[in-house]
């Protein structure tokens, strides 16, 4: 197994793949925030079934698009869509363990608060209800913890402004998420 060595206050990143964490080692405050409290970790998996916290990453599918907010609004109710992974504010978002909130301070939210397959997803002045309650796991899904749904790419249509849905996890690559760092390139994308 490859293992991963830090210094004190240097600076690394987590990536997470479906089945794969770098993360540090099993002391509790080894994190993205605090790498200091890390001594030596591995890639395997967390002892848990959710991912660490994460500050300032791109959301990514499989097939190298990001979850993104619709022209860059940030404004209530603006739709999330699957978009080219080009690093901009509408792309980047951070993760507290139990909330998706956007770089420009909203989060990602369950329309209505309505749990059924196919509700709409959009960004909203972070509330802390329910609708805006999101686990990573490491199957790649992101669940809302609510009603267990996932997030969903509409149809499994892997094209620019598809639309964001919930919908019953189903293990579907439609349904499979990777947060990565802002200098992730989409594949075939030139630089």
């Amino acid at each position: 197994m490859k293992t991963l060595t830090t210094q004190p206050h240097s600076i690394f990143f987590v990536l997470a793949l479906p089945a794969l964490l770098i993360a540090g080692s099993a002391h509790a405050h080894c994190t993205v925030y605090h790498p200091h409290h890390c001594t030596t970790g591995k890639i395997g998996s967390l002892p848990t079934d959710s991912i660490a916290s994460f500050q300032d990453r791109l959301i990514a599918n499989k097939k190298g698009r990001c979850l993104d907010i619709a022209g860059g609004r940030n404004a209530n109710r603006s739709n999330v869509q699957l978009f080219d992974c080009n690093g901009t504010r509408a792309q980047r978002w951070s993760y507290n363990g139990n909330e998706i909130r956007n770089v420009m301070g909203r989060c990602l939210e369950v329309a209505g608060g309505v749990f059924a397959n196919r509700t709409n997803i959009q960004l909203f002045d972070c509330n802390g209800s329910k609708s805006q309650k999101w686990r990573f796991n490491l199957a790649g899904e992101i669940r809302n913890d609510k009603e267990g749904r996932c997030l969903e790419i509409a149809g499994g249509v892997n094209t620019n402004g598809t639309n964001i849905q919930l919908f019953d996890c189903n293990a579907t690559t439609s349904q499979k998420w990777q947060k990565t760092n802002l200098s992730y390139r989409s594949p075939g994308q030139i630089d």
